[in-house]
């Protein structure tokens, strides 16, 4: 890639002027002359806004410690001719245009990039946008015009803005190279130019695609084993229900193939069975009536012994009641309640006797009355007997009650006498059809019972064992679907590992290549800035090694006790060290670009200025290269290596009325 020219329009003090740089020859540098102040930098800076849109050595933003910290332009001059502005003010102009063409030769096709930006003449404020185009023209001729994403992709290619620091430069910047602080921009721009960047960007790529399928791969847990185990359970439960049910339906076609034999073999002979039931219930129903018959011959005695002695002790029992009624007459405490009848009352709030509410004083009269009942014995215990002893008295119903116990034994005797005839009539028709025949069909009938117990019981089961399986065939078809689904994402899990894989080793092989490049490229640029430093540098026995750490610090060796010594070096000389290594990043990397120095010898003395014009004089057979020096810097010695028919290209720059014109 070459420069072929520079068109500048109103742009600072270039009012209308353009620079062309032939290649003559086998040597392509180019000198532009011309004394301080008259605008070598602006130069630079046309080139920069012309492709960028910005003017970085206008604010010194490469002396900075970082490169993209926004310029401050309020200590500026407009970026417009002063003098041209005035005469359109003059003339009643409204606008002032300003623009700036680069033609570039790029892989033998001539690219035109034109930026331009107009200007209020009355107040010198920009109007409108700035305007970017470029046109490229093909080696057929023909003239293609890109769109502003592929300039950018085209500059991005070709020169990019974060490098273009190793393209075009000032002596000044040279100095800042190997501050502590820009190791960083140094390391980047290296691996940039040397485009171990696109590498970069792969391994990048490489990792997030590595990560994402390792998330894939952990996030995709099929628990495949677990649903594995709960598919082959509940087929396990399925196959046993299944046996079950076969077993159960078995049984039940064999429980109703025996209970049609029983029913063949009983074959309307039930009343066999039935007289024979009919007998043994009689038998218990007799015995039932004679222990009632017991009982009532027991309470019959009962009551005529009772019956003697109230007959015997009716006058003294007579004598006690009347007793026990005077006392009442005479003392309220007495009465015929019990203690215990009386704190049921109490508690109740109701009567014991009566069964009427109480109120609040027939309450009070009743504790009173139990707090007397149970501090005296006597009265305690005439309350329990007196009950009892009036009812002794009572001969009302004697006669009732000696009636209807007679009645009760004379009924039960001739219930007693029926059930034993029945009894006898049955055992009569037994005995004829002999006690095997009974017993036989007896247990022929209680087997037919069991049977239909167990019937009913098998019947139960196999609708209980066809439901769960029923159930359990359901559960069994989803969870084979489940695990279907399992297995269709552990096979998805399978290839997002094999992918993680894939990308991890591809990761670490690339890693390792781009450790592997950079390292060959950074041991390539220190040996060949410290043969292009041996050959710039005049004292040829004080410096020896060079060596660019993997955190891209430099450091430069004494030939004699091999140490470092870079900060001990002069600026000329650190400034020519810069420019051997910026030359090395270019030649090892093989990147195809110009190379445009602003005051590139200002601090460089006499010999090793005829050294730096050697080596740029040889490094321009394969690279253009464009000097901007100050008559002082064009001397003698850089005139003995580059004059013609060396020289591409020369010019002079010249200010007048602050504006720049070319001598050549």
């Amino acid at each position: 890639m070459r420069l072929i020219s520079v068109k500048t329009h109103n742009f600072r003090q270039y009012k209308d002027l353009e620079l062309t740089f032939p290649k003559n020859g086998s040597y392509d540098i180019h000198i532009l002359e011309a004394s301080n102040g008259v605008g070598k930098t602006n130069f630079l800076n046309a080139i920069n806004w012309c492709l960028y849109g910005d003017e970085p050595h206008k604010s010194g933003i490469f002396q900075r410690d970082d490169i993209h910290e926004t310029k401050d332009d309020s200590n500026s001059l407009p970026l417009y001719n002063i003098e041209v502005m005035q005469e359109l003010k003059e003339t009643g102009a409204s606008f002032c245009l300003v623009k700036v063409i680069v033609e570039l030769d790029i892989d033998g096709e001539k690219y035109t990039f034109t930026r331009e930006q107009s200007f209020k003449v009355d107040n010198g404020v920009p109007f409108g946008q700035e305007k970017r185009t470029c046109s490229r023209l093909t080696s057929f001729g023909n003239t293609e015009f890109l769109q502003e994403d592929d300039i950018y992709t085209k500059l991005q290619t070709v020169l990019p803005k974060d490098i273009r620091e190793y393209f075009y430069f000032d002596g000044e910047q040279l100095l800042t190279y190997f501050r502590d602080s820009k190791r960083r921009n140094v390391r980047d721009n290296v691996y940039t130019i040397a485009q171990i960047n696109i590498l970069d960007t792969v391994k990048k790529h490489l990792k997030s695609t590595k990560d994402y399928y390792k998330n894939e791969y952990l996030k995709k847990d099929p628990k495949l084993s677990d649903k594995e185990t709960e598919l082959n359970s509940a087929k396990e439960n399925r196959e046993e229900l299944k046996l079950k049910l076969d077993q159960t339906v078995s049984e039940l076609k064999k429980a109703e193939k025996e209970l049609a034999i029983i029913n063949s073999d009983i074959n309307g002979q039930e009343f066999i069975s039935v007289y024979n039931n009919n007998y043994n219930d009689k038998k218990k129903l007799l015995q039932s009536y004679e222990e009632d018959l017991s009982r009532l011959y027991s309470e019959r005695d009962r009551f005529i012994r009772d019956s003697i002695i109230n007959i015997l002790l009716y006058h003294n029992n007579k004598s006690v009641t009347e007793y026990i009624n005077n006392r009442q007459e005479e003392d309220d405490a007495f009465t015929d309640l019990r203690d215990t009848d009386i704190e049921e009352s109490i508690a109740n709030c109701e009567c014991k006797l009566c069964k009427q509410k109480l109120d609040k004083t027939k309450l009070q009269v009743l504790k009173f009355l139990l707090e007397k009942i149970k501090g005296n014995s006597s009265m305690k215990k005439i309350a329990e007997l007196a009950p009892l002893i009036r009812n002794s008295l009572d001969i009302n119903d004697f006669t009732s009650r000696k009636n209807t116990l007679l009645k009760s034994i004379e009924d039960k005797n001739y219930a007693i006498e029926g059930i034993t005839k029945e009894i006898d009539e049955l055992d009569v028709k037994l005995k004829e059809f002999g006690s095997n025949a009974v017993a036989n069909i007896a247990e022929l009938i209680q087997k037919r019972k069991d049977y239909e117990t167990l019937l009913e019981k098998k019947k139960k089961e196999q609708h209980n064992f066809s439901s769960q399986l029923e159930d359990v065939k359901n559960q069994v078809a989803k969870l084979e679907i489940e695990y279907q689904k399992a297995l269709n994402l552990a096979a998805e899990q399978e290839s997002s590992k094999k992918y993680w894989e894939f990308a991890s080793e591809s990761y670490d092989v690339l890693n390792k290549v781009i450790n592997d490049l950079a390292e060959t490229g950074r041991n390539r640029i220190a040996e060949r800035t410290e043969k292009l430093f041996g050959e710039l540098i005049w004292k040829k026995d004080t410096y020896g090694r060079v060596e660019l750490a993997e955190d891209y610090s430099l450091k430069l060796y004494h030939k004699y006790n091999n140490k470092s010594c870079l900060d001990s070096c002069s600026a000329s000389e650190t400034e020519l060290l810069a420019l051997a290594f910026t030359l090395a990043v270019h030649e090892v990397s093989g990147y195809d670009s110009f190379l445009l120095i602003d005051t590139p010898v200002g601090r460089v003395s006499d010999t090793n200025r005829k050294n730096f014009a050697e080596v740029l004089l040889k490094i321009s057979t394969e690279k253009q290269i464009i000097l901007e020096v100050t008559p002082s810097e064009y001397s003698d010695e850089i005139k003995d290596v580059l004059s013609q028919p060396e020289l591409s290209s020369y010019a002079r720059l010249y200010l007048k009325n602050n504006c720049v014109f070319k001598e050549n």
